[in-house]
């Protein structure tokens, strides 16, 4: 097991100026939150790199964050160009406003493979081995494993298996609580905050062929073979649409019950071609899906019950009564 360590910076004691930075193929690269509150505008940052100032290379945003809902997903990241041969080390210096940031940056080298799952968590520590060991035997080559917290040492070991990247992840889960309003002295208009920022981080950083963002207690399938026979045999396919079954588990080993699959992407999971997707990526689809070729008749089976995706049934009742009229084999 890897461990990554991130270089994040806040703007005063609740709210942050970014979630992390790194350097990577000759950029520095910084994922941000998106507050209500005016945040410092692009021309305010003051950026150095050995002593030498960085030009804006690109910015990108989840949304369009002036007219997205209270519920939308956003996410701000904005790289800078790093001329020069690529070195060991690297002096980082920031300045925006009264905020001063100065250390070390060690570049991330990339060590592509062909498909790998990031997920965020807390509370289900219990149920990672069995979601680890299904994405190995659907041939996932990395496991990029981001905690909504600091873990101690015994839930270290519990993380540590073959191919996974430990990243500490310490950041407000939600700005107020999901499927409502913010207060009207909120500075915070979108409720989401630790989850897109994971999700573009990862994305942009790890970057493997393919990839998949999903939690402990979604199982994707595609009934033909695994996963990864799936992306071989389908290489024009830019997003893989997996449509949400609320399931349960049945009695015996393997077998569940599940629901209809809702319509995509409502609540939907997804496996991306990297290299297709030009856009921020959102929780459950990519903020843009206009140009690219998705293939969305697969299902993911989502064992609401086992963790704390139970809330959204437990909150305004979101969803009708489930019925789980279909049985099937899973072997998860």
């Amino acid at each position: 097991m890897k461990l990554h360590n991130i270089h994040s910076c806040y703007i005063d004691d609740k709210d942050l100026l970014y979630f992390d930075c790194f350097i990577k193929d000759n950029f520095l690269c910084f994922v941000k939150p998106i507050y209500y509150k005016p945040s410092p505008r692009l021309e305010s940052w003051q950026i150095r790199v050995n002593g030498e100032p960085v030009k804006l290379s690109e910015n990108k945003i989840s949304l369009d964050w002036r007219t997205e809902s209270q519920n939308g997903e956003p996410c701000w990241i904005t790289k800078y160009e790093i001329l020069g041969e690529l070195q060991d080390v690297y002096d980082v210096s920031i300045r925006v406003k009264k905020i001063t940031s100065s250390f070390k940056l060690v570049p991330y080298i990339e060590e592509k493979k062909l498909f790998s799952v990031a997920t965020l968590f807390k509370y289900d520590i219990e149920e990672y081995k069995r979601w680890y060991d299904y994405y190995k035997k659907q041939g996932a080559d990395n496991f990029y494993v981001y905690y909504n917290g600091t873990l101690n040492d015994e839930q270290i070991d519990t993380i540590d298996r073959n191919g996974v990247t430990l990243i500490n992840w310490d950041f407000r889960y939600v700005n107020f609580p999901l499927l409502s309003t913010p207060p009207e002295d909120s500075h915070y208009k979108y409720g989401h905050h630790a989850q897109p920022a994971q999700i573009n981080h990862a994305f942009r950083l790890f970057n493997d062929d393919y990839m998949l963002f999903c939690d402990f207690d979604e199982f994707l399938e595609w009934t033909h073979g695994t996963l990864r026979d799936m992306i071989i045999a389908n290489p024009d396919v830019d997003i893989f649409g997996f449509r949400n079954c609320w399931a349960k588990e049945a009695e015996k080993d393997n077998e569940i019950y599940h629901d209809d699959p809702l319509e995509y992407p409502i609540r939907a999971k997804n496996i991306y071609k990297t290299s297709s997707i030009k856009h921020a990526v959102k929780i459950h689809t990519s903020s843009v899906t206009a140009g690219y070729n998705i293939k969305s008749d697969l299902n993911m089976y989502h064992f609401h019950k086992t963790n704390e995706s139970k809330r959204l049934f437990e909150n305004k009742n979101v969803y009708p009564p489930l019925d789980y009229k279909n049985y099937k084999y899973l072997k998860w």
